[in-house]
């Protein structure tokens, strides 16, 4: 849900009903293909490659080889498109976590090509130092709050029936420790078992 509503959004933030279009596929250049990339696209004479993560919680040899697959990119892109301005990005959703910044951050300073500006963002930093558009991220995280409650609203009239249907279940389930674990995953809040 949340790549595809991304993806919707990011057609608005470059103007795709307008001018945007998608930054022409080559295959297998320069060692890997484009396709692999998570956001590409033209507008004007800039070429937006955006490498979208979840969080940035990579151990030490993960952070690596993803920086690494990052630049591999764009200095591609770099060298197909030497008219253009290289707008690339490694961007992570959730702005919690920045395990790695720093690391991500000396190496992004350290890259000093023409017409190539790399930056490593996280959570509205997109929105607002890229595409200077605050309304976006907010729509994004509006929908993302609506379907989170949908969802929720699911699993409680779930849980509810569970417990009138099959009460020794649902009380297994609730009360027994061989699913702790189950339980911390499913319900990390515990405001619908507790509605239940």
């Amino acid at each position: 849900m949340a790549d595809s509503v991304v993806d919707v959004f990011m057609l608005r933030l470059t103007g795709a009903a307008n001018d945007a279009q998608p930054a022409p596929v080559v295959k297998k250049v320069f060692a890997f293909d484009f396709a692999f990339a998570d956001k590409l696209f033209r507008r004007e004479n800039i070429i937006y490659l955006i490498e979208q993560k979840i969080r940035d919680d990579h151990d030490s040899t993960k952070k690596r080889g993803q920086y690494n697959n990052f630049r591999e990119k764009f200095l591609s892109l770099a060298e197909i498109y030497p008219d253009c301005e290289i707008k690339a990005v490694m961007w992570f959703i959730d702005d919690s976590l920045k395990k790695n910044q720093k690391f991500y951050n000396e190496q992004a300073a350290s890259e000093k090509f023409y017409r190539v500006n790399v930056y490593i963002l996280y959570g509205i930093e997109l929105f607002t130092k890229i595409f200077n558009r605050l309304d976006i991220w907010q729509e994004i995280c509006g929908h993302l709050t609506r379907n989170k409650n949908e969802r929720n609203n699911e699993i409680l009239f779930a849980l509810r029936r569970l417990k009138r249907e099959n009460f020794s279940l649902f009380n297994k389930l609730l009360n027994s420790p061989e699913y702790n674990q189950l339980r911390a995953e499913l319900f990390p809040t515990k405001i619908n078992l507790n509605r239940a």
